[in-house]
């Protein structure tokens, strides 16, 4: 380079310049020395800190595993415990509803079918006997035909068996007892 110097004042910077490369390029080593030790450690403990980190998220990732697993197992009981004590209150429940419909179905049956026998009884000694005036020509005896009439009507026991001739009879005879009833 100091050939390419025009005059002396430039040689003597050119030799200035040369003297503090000189003394830069040791510091300039040691600058790069010390960049790629930095760069190792760096390079070095990131993955000695990358594997610590795979490590400890390996340890919680187990961790969560077995607590997941514990919940389940707890939840699993739970639920089932649960179930089995809903099942038995409806259980419960459901035979409770049963005594009580069959009590108050009995209530109610026992009593009607008393009197259901009793009316039975009445009404067979009731049909038995004949309504007294139905020989009557005025009134009296318009009412008794057709007290006799609806008897025969209600009563099973003392509907006629034959076919048509009978319910037109009766059917005569209650329309000359409403006849006789109109005329009063």
């Amino acid at each position: 380079m100091a050939s390419r110097a025009d005059n002396d004042l430039q040689r003597l910077a050119i030799d200035r310049l040369r003297g503090r490369t000189d003394d830069l390029r040791p510091g300039l080593s040691r600058l790069s020395d010390k960049l790629n030790a930095r760069a190792d450690l760096l390079r070095n403990s990131l993955d000695s800190i990358q594997s610590d980190t795979i490590a400890a998220i390996e340890g919680l990732s187990v961790a969560m595993r077995q607590r997941e697993q514990n919940a389940q197992a707890t939840f699993d009981r739970t639920l089932a415990a649960i179930s089995h004590r809903v099942l038995s209150n409806a259980a419960i429940f459901l035979a409770i509803t049963m005594t009580a419909s069959i009590v108050i179905a009995l209530s109610i049956r026992l009593p009607t079918a008393t009197d259901h026998e009793r009316d039975g009884r009445d009404h067979g000694r009731r049909s038995r006997s004949q309504v007294q005036g139905i020989h009557a020509r005025d009134e009296v005896g318009a009412m008794a035909r057709a007290a006799e009439h609806s008897r025969t009507m209600q009563s099973p026991s003392r509907r006629p068996k034959t076919s048509c001739a009978p319910q037109r009879s009766a059917r005569k005879m209650h329309s000359r007892s409403s006849a006789q009833l109109s005329r009063i």
